[in-house]
């Protein structure tokens, strides 16, 4: 478990500091999202009968906070595929402004927030099973 949080530790902390240049730190999500769900869903199968109820309860926050941001990231396209339609020429400066901050936040904070809540619970459940052991 102590080799999977190092391994998170380092994705996450690559992706932190490749934000300096925004377009690569975004590129760098897509493989940090990877290689946390593919942590999360080992620690869901091959530890979750070890853990305490409020390890289950983080990991089951986690799965949530995943499933919402996907449900987000759909919806966003699907919405753009509708727009796409729209003609924006006669629309105030807010109505243009809003979908953009919008659309970063789904994309790029939201995912980011899930990343670093990410590596707390890898932490927070590698640390109790040190202890327990």
């Amino acid at each position: 478990m102590k080799r999977i949080h190092q391994i998170n530790v380092v994705a996450l902390g690559l992706t932190t500091v490749v934000y300096i240049i925004p377009y690569f730190g975004m590129l760098l999500q897509i493989p940090l999202a990877i290689i946390q769900l593919i942590i999360a869903s080992i620690i869901t199968s091959k530890y979750k009968t070890q853990l305490d109820n409020k390890h289950r309860a983080m990991l089951k926050k986690y799965w949530l906070m995943v499933l919402t941001a996907f449900i987000l990231i759909v919806a966003l396209c699907i919405g753009a595929a509708i727009a796409k339609n729209y003609d924006f020429k006669y629309s105030n400066n807010l109505f243009m402004i809003l979908p953009g901050i919008i659309i970063c936040s789904v994309l790029f904070v939201f995912p980011m927030f899930i990343a670093f809540y990410s590596g707390y619970t890898t932490f927070s459940i590698t640390k109790y099973l040190l202890i327990k052991r």
